[in-house]
């Protein structure tokens, strides 16, 4: 009997260690496309990260924001009733190794890169039929008005020979939500292990939660400078003390391990560095202003 489960376990971790390097990150690289979706044309060659600019934001907005975040192997799925994608113009479709130099977050339901994104060459740009491009460093795949943007989408990814995945359209808070290539599920943790390999400073899960890696500090300090700005700027009620204490508190750590984990990370672009310092610069304006904020409030009880 024990000898029996012995080679249960030891057949269970050979068959374990198969599945986790049956596939490399040179072939995921190949056969998984990301694709982003906007209305906004990257008539520069350029997909900007953040909200938009200053001009389009409202007053002293923090916009933090210094990602642009995709889907693999399909247009992303609706959010529930909260936000769709399928009415957009365009998609960037691109072979996932061309995001490795920049890639922060690895998911098929939010996959982030940092800092802006360059259309080159091996990349291609989903248009409506008929739309006028000049110039262009990319590829140009067009569909017509009988075409959805998910059907374009759905159709350049099997003419480059690349793995369609289908993905849900709930259950999205879950760690690793299933999304199938044929019956496969290949939003795991072991699927995507290869490219942790390569890449030591990826996150992998979905960018609410720390489920593998920090990226998902990007969506928490978002949330604490939106609650900042309605508080300071707009008609929320105003924290109390030791709420705003803790929101530096925060800030502080979420400040020290971007520096740590993503400007000292050899395989991140500079350009990608240099859009998040300038972010961390944001970071600590805001923080400064919190403590105006608790210095004010301490003189008025004084």
């Amino acid at each position: 009997m024990h000898r029996c489960f012995l080679y249960c376990i030891l057949f269970i971790s050979f068959t374990a260690d198969l599945f986790a390097t049956r596939y490399s990150a040179e072939e995921l690289g190949q056969k998984l496309f990301a694709v982003h979706a906007t209305d906004v044309f990257p008539g520069n060659g350029f997909v900007t990260a953040g909200f938009g600019t200053d001009d389009e934001l409202p007053e002293n907005f923090p916009n933090f924001r210094c990602t642009v975040h995709f889907s693999i192997g399909e247009l992303v799925r609706p959010i529930c009733d909260w936000m769709s994608w399928e009415d957009k113009k365009y998609a960037i479709v691109t072979p996932l190794n061309q995001l490795y130099p920049q890639l922060v977050n690895l998911n098929c339901y939010d996959t982030i890169i940092l800092g802006n994104l360059e259309l080159t060459s091996k990349m291609v740009l989903v248009v409506p039929e008929g739309t006028k491009v000049e110039g262009a460093t990319y590829q140009i795949f067009e569909y017509g008005s009988d075409t959805s943007l998910r059907e374009a989408v759905d159709r350049l990814i099997t003419s480059r020979g690349g793995w369609n995945v289908r993905m849900l359209d709930e259950d999205l808070e879950d760690e690793y939500p299933p999304a199938l290539v044929g019956e496969e599920n290949i939003n795991t943790h072991e699927t995507f292990q290869p490219i942790l390999d390569i890449i030591p400073h990826l996150s992998l899960g979905i960018r609410w939660e720390p489920y593998h890696g920090e990226a998902w500090r990007f969506s928490a300090v978002e949330l604490i400078l939106f609650s900042l700005h309605n508080e300071f700027y707009g008609n929320a009620e105003p924290a109390p003390l030791v709420c705003l204490q803790d929101r530096r508190e925060e800030l502080l750590e979420h400040h020290a391990v971007f520096t740590k984990i993503y400007l000292d990370a050899p395989l991140l672009t500079e350009e990608s560095k240099e859009i998040l310092s300038e972010k961390l610069d944001t970071m600590i304006q805001w923080i400064q202003m919190i403590d105006q904020e608790i210095q004010e409030r301490n003189r008025q009880e004084a």
